[in-house]
């Protein structure tokens, strides 16, 4: 007879013979030091031969067993395995399409941060390194020119430079997986007051130089004007070979301004973005030949005169932040249309008597100045987005707001010497307030959905009551609402707006109400500055 799982044969049935023997042996026998009867002996004799054959029968029996036994739970296991094969075949990771796996790469891996010190900045950067992915997702990077079209290339000698490492074969291996797509050239270079010789880093042109008719966006930054004159002559060959170029974005850090001419870029038939300081405006812009009538997006730091002059060439202008050199007056009074303008940043609000934008939609600015109303009402432009960035005085304030009817999204922050008192504010919170009933004709700002309130020093607490009056008479409407503290380590009454913040929220008001202090509100309202 065999088992019918494991199919080991083997006679059971002698078993219980022998186990019925076994118990017709007399129980004192087996319980004391009785000798058995002559007559018992042969009987006992026979019990143990079979007992000791019948173990053995069984310990090959069991041995079998053991052996099936392992059989079946590799079995099992291969089972196991082959079924969590099959449940990773119908997981839904295995259908995403390779254009959504590059996508989600290029957001999680493409991108580092490179630091100077306490300067940092984020660039996009091709996936060197992937661990913990599958073989097809690894082959899908490789073989996506999209994630490989960035090179960013910076030199630097600072002990605390933290950099992206490159090299020839590196370079060469990366521009071989970019196929035929448009390419990203980020390059930096910054002696840190160590002159060296161009021809250090002239083969890294070398390799990109053939491949200019595929650039598509061009930053280059350099610690000094002499970097940048060496660095300008070396490309002078590739001027005509721009093909593809549509953004640049070139920054000289230094606390001076040279009178050479840059045409690297004069014949780019695409360039419409120019970007010629950083987002701080804390450099002076080059003199760089751009064909201005096609550019939409630009960012500079000139004299007046020179950046009127560029804004009267630039028709198509869409995004404009400007930032002026201290002691200069415009002399040309012709006026500048800009019909397609949307976004304007100026630091100063001098420059708005020549500026007029009929759809306009989004201005920052530093300060409330005459000259904002004549603009507003010149231009005659729906304004959406105010961003007052160093607020010296509210005195025309109320009367701008009372013009600027579509307003939206408004951010004031108070100067760190601003006079502005806590009398004032109260004042500027009680005209903001909605009326009960809301009327179209008395309301100043009613659309506003965000509101950004931000101070570097302001003593006394006695204008919260009349802020806390104007949101809620706004409940309705207002959707985001901060408050930001900008004095470093200091306390600003934040118990206190803390706990009037609290309470709004607990009445289930469905804005976001906010309280940021120190570093943190710096970083949040610096990001209204300029556009990226």
């Amino acid at each position: 007879m065999s088992c019918a799982l494991c199919g080991t044969a083997g006679a059971i049935g002698d078993f219980p013979l022998l186990l019925g023997q076994c118990s017709s042996i007399p129980k004192h026998l087996l319980t004391t030091n009785v000798p058995p009867l002559d007559s018992q002996i042969p009987v006992l004799q026979q019990i143990l031969s079979d007992s000791q054959a019948s173990v053995g029968v069984l310990n090959a029996r069991i041995a079998d067993l053991r052996a099936a036994l392992t059989r079946l739970v590799r079995e099992r296991d291969d089972l196991v395995v082959t079924g969590m094969k099959c449940k990773e075949a119908l997981a839904p990771v295995r259908r995403i399409p390779p254009e959504l796996v590059i996508e989600i790469l290029s957001r999680i891996c493409c991108t580092r941060m490179i630091k100077d010190g306490e300067r940092g900045e984020r660039v996009k950067q091709p996936p060197w390194r992937l661990t913990h992915i599958c073989k097809s997702w690894r082959q899908t990077a490789i073989g996506s020119p999209l994630l490989w079209r960035s090179f960013t290339i910076v030199h630097g000698l600072g002990q605390n430079f933290h950099r992206p490492p490159f090299s020839a074969a590196m370079i060469q291996a990366q521009l071989s997986r970019t196929g035929r797509v448009p390419l990203h050239i980020h390059y930096q270079w910054r002696d840190h007051g160590h002159y060296r010789q161009f021809g250090e880093e002239a083969w890294i042109w070398n390799l990109l130089l053939p491949h200019s008719n595929r650039w598509q966006t061009l930053y280059i930054r350099c610690s000094s004007w002499e970097l940048a004159l060496r660095l300008d002559a070396f490309l002078q060959p590739i001027k005509d070979r721009l093909s593809r170029l549509i953004k640049v974005e070139f920054i000289v850090d230094a606390d001076h301004r040279v009178w050479n001419r840059w045409d690297l870029f004069s014949a780019a038939p695409r360039l419409s973005s120019v970007l010629l300081t950083s987002s701080t405006h804390s450099q002076y812009s080059p003199d760089v030949v751009v064909p201005w009538s096609q550019i939409t997006r630009y960012r500079g730091c000139y004299s007046t005169a020179e950046q009127l002059k560029i804004l009267r060439s630039c028709t198509h202008l869409v995004e404009c932040s400007i930032r002026f050199i201290k002691s200069s007056r415009a002399r040309d009074d012709t006026p500048v249309v800009l019909p397609l303008l949307l976004r304007l940043h100026v630091a100063s609000s001098e420059v708005l008597t020549h500026i007029t934008a009929p759809i306009l939609e989004e201005l920052l600015i530093q300060d409330v100045a005459p000259t904002l109303t004549p603009f507003l009402e010149r231009s005659s432009c729906h304004l959406s987005t105010l961003i007052l960035t160093n607020l010296l005085s509210i005195d025309d304030l109320i009367p701008f707001l009372a013009v600027c009817s579509t307003l939206e999204h408004f951010t004031f922050i108070l100067d760190a010497h601003s006079k502005v008192t806590v009398g004032s504010m109260s004042t500027l919170f009680k005209a903001l307030a909605l009326q009960t009933p809301p009327t179209q004709t008395n309301d100043i700002c009613p659309g506003l959905t965000s509101l950004t309130f931000g101070w570097w020093s302001l003593r006394g607490s006695s204008w919260k009551d009349a802020f806390f009056a104007m949101i809620r008479s706004r409940v309705h409407r207002l959707r985001v609402i901060r408050i930001l503290s900008l004095r470093v380590g200091g306390n600003d009454f934040a118990d206190a707006l803390r706990q009037q913040i609290g309470q709004l929220n607990r009445t289930g008001s469905p804005f976001d109400a906010k309280q940021l202090n120190g570093r943190k509100a710096q970083v949040s309202w610096m990001g209204f500055s300029v556009f990226s």
